[in-house]
């Protein structure tokens, strides 16, 4: 059995920090990287990958000043680059409410993509752009999609040279994975963004690239930067194909069309 996989070697970790350690149980759903347990209030997540240790490190730094700019994101309450019990950087956090996106039923999806662009734009703002230790931005290339041949190649082609692509003038705190695994929801409202490992300072756009494109204009207004709604168009249909290529998908609530992309660009 690994370390990670024994309640005991939970509740030894727990204690040795002096946290309540009632009952650990596993949490219904967890990615690859992390082993994700419950203690009474916390989530406790240890790391099991080393390929992925230095997104332990980056959300460290991030997540904190993540939670300083917005209730938006769990209370960090405790991490340890390499715990004894595991020999793994391990991550402390509240346990916040609701379901994530791509798994629960809700009534007004446009009203919570709205709220997401809300609380984008607030860990945007709230954040220093001087943070250091983070991952790479992400960079989009739009001669790439271009070349690609698709039927709005020659639109995004004259946008491209009328400068709509432009990069910002200056960047931004971004979470840069703001898929709907990695957002919870509460009673139809916006709960918790979750997963502050591949921060960055880079485009705001970026963090727009997973919003449906059905809801993209409306995220847009809610944000309230018109200068970033090409880019953030062009990381949709980036998403978009990316998902098409590798047969990814986050469920009805954040998968768009082809023709919801599309009609983006006429």
């Amino acid at each position: 059995m690994n370390p990670w996989e024994d309640p005991n070697q939970i509740q030894n970790f727990l204690k040795r920090n002096n946290l309540p350690a009632p009952s650990p149980h596993r949490a219904p759903t967890e990615g690859i990287v992390n082993a994700v347990w419950i203690s009474g209030n916390l989530v406790v997540r240890i790391n099991k990958d080393p390929d992925f240790e230095d997104d332990c490190h980056c959300e460290a730094i991030a997540h904190p000043e993540a939670r300083k700019a917005s209730p938006k994101t769990p209370a960090w309450v405790h991490f340890e680059p390499k715990a004894p019990e595991f020999q793994a950087p391990v991550s402390v956090l509240s346990l916040e409410p609701g379901k994530n996106l791509t798994a629960t039923q809700v009534p007004n999806l446009e009203a919570v993509y709205t709220e997401i662009a809300r609380a984008i734009r607030e860990f945007h703002q709230g954040v220093p752009p001087t943070l250091e230790g983070l991952d790479q931005p992400w960079t989009l290339s739009p001669k790439e999609l271009i070349e690609l041949d698709l039927p709005i190649s020659n639109r995004i082609e004259q946008l491209h040279e009328d400068g709509a692509f432009q990069p910002p003038e200056t960047k931004c705190f971004v979470h840069q994975d703001l898929h709907a695994n990695n957002i919870l929801v509460e009673n139809g409202h916006l709960s918790s963004i979750l997963d502050w490992g591949d921060a960055a300072i880079g485009d705001p756009a970026c963090d727009l690239r997973y919003i449906p494109a059905r809801y993209l204009e409306t995220a847009l207004e809610a944000y309230g930067d018109p200068s970033l709604a090409w880019r953030a168009k062009l990381h949709c249909l980036d998403q978009f194909l990316y998902c098409r290529a590798n047969s990814r998908t986050y469920g009805p609530n954040a998968d768009s069309t082809e023709a919801e992309v599309f009609a983006l660009f006429t």
